[in-house]
């Protein structure tokens, strides 16, 4: 499966959104209840899913789901 497309069925499995509304352009504020602790618990799990390892520098960048996307491959 396509890293992209996995990652946008992960956010939207986890915040029970609907994949149509998440695209790379996404940002937290799009989606109710993606707030910081959510967000954490998001990145453990995506750490998980794709065994990776998140930097703080990561962290920093991940202002939409397209930064997050083009991290995570990355690493990969």
């Amino acid at each position: 499966m396509e890293i992209e497309k996995k990652i946008k069925i992960i956010i939207s499995d986890y915040f029970n959104a609907d994949i149509e509304h998440v695209n790379k352009s996404t940002t937290a504020a799009d989606i109710q209840g993606w707030d910081s602790m959510a967000h954490t618990e998001l990145l453990l799990e995506l750490e998980q899913k794709f065994n990776i390892d998140f930097e703080l520098s990561d962290l920093m960048g991940m202002d939409t789901v397209g930064d997050l996307i083009e991290i995570i491959q990355c690493k990969l």
